[in-house]
């Protein structure tokens, strides 16, 4: 649910721009302010139409990338009161895997074997040419926008009396916004789910069997999760050899029902986990859902 968990990393600009100096500064795929991000609910592959139950309260990428955007602007205010001149960087260019934390299209591995015949386990490709990355902020520009002296744990706070409001001209948006979401309880339950479902009797079940399809080809795999990305991902130009072992893996998938009895596992420890956290579960969603709609308003 934090944005830059749903959204992932990007950057900002200044006269110039920074790596990092954002939480999704230019993230998705958009047109003309229209977001082409991921959908919510995979529409593809064995995930199709899968949501677990925390997915509720999480933040998705449309509604992250509207407050985001809301953000920049009110930075740029900020930026203009300190005396520069802050470009607000072009929102929407790199579109995430996932429009939320659960990560359903991959959270199993690799689940759609259209993607998996062309792909191997690459994830898609996205244009970054349009992405702003030949610049870079002054010191000064980077305080104030983001309260510090520099990036990274040797950057110090900016100096008490220097008019800078506290984390920048970032934070004082957030802030505004309401939309300082920092780690929450839906994303360490999201996290506990899966490390947990990994113990399930029926889940190391299914793994086995879902090992013993891909022996039965002639692959030595345990873990469908991690265990093929030791064997592949030196080029992001896919091997034959990738591709075939990528489709034998969702195909087995696909023959053991890993996906379906994975997914099942973890909907009933999410669900007794959402009814054990209800009132914190339903606080966060509120701010998130505040959050959304101070965004709409600026």
């Amino acid at each position: 649910m934090t944005l830059a968990g749903s959204l992932l990393l990007g950057g900002t600009a200044c006269s110039a721009q920074e790596e990092g100096a954002s939480s999704a500064a230019s993230i998705g795929s958009a047109e003309n302010g229209e977001v082409k991000g991921p959908p919510v609910v995979p529409v593809s592959g064995l995930t199709k139409g899968l949501a677990l139950p925390l997915e509720a309260y999480m933040l998705n990428y449309a509604d992250g990338l509207q407050i985001e955007r809301s953000k920049q602007r009110l930075a740029a205010a900020c930026m203009k009161r300190l005396g520069f001149r802050y470009r607000v960087p072009e929102l929407g260019l790199m579109p995430p895997p996932s429009s939320n934390d659960a990560n359903m299209p991959r959270r199993y591995g690799i689940t759609d074997l259209k993607e998996s015949e062309t792909l191997g386990y690459q994830v898609p490709s996205v244009d970054i040419s349009k992405v702003n990355a030949d610049v870079n902020p002054t010191k000064a520009e980077w305080q104030a926008l983001m309260g510090r002296t520099a990036p990274g744990p040797e950057g110090m706070a900016a100096p008490t009396g220097s008019g800078i409001p506290e984390n920048g001209c970032l934070g004082e948006a957030s802030r505004k916004l309401d939309a300082e979401f920092g780690d929450t309880k839906t994303g360490e339950l999201n996290r506990k789910s899966y490390e947990n479902s990994l113990g399930d009797p029926a889940v190391q079940d299914v793994i086995k069997r879902w090992s013993a399809c891909m022996r039965s080809s002639g692959y030595q795999f345990t873990d469908p999760q991690n265990a093929p990305f030791a064997h592949f991902g030196e080029s992001s130009t896919p091997s034959a050899e990738e591709i075939r072992t990528a489709v034998t893996d969702v195909t087995c998938k696909e023959k053991t029902d890993l996906v379906g009895v994975w997914f099942s596992v973890e909907t009933r420890m999410q669900r007794e986990f959402i009814e054990e956290n209800q009132l914190v579960l339903d606080a966060e969603k509120k701010q998130v859902a505040d959050a959304i709609k101070n965004a709409s308003r600026m």
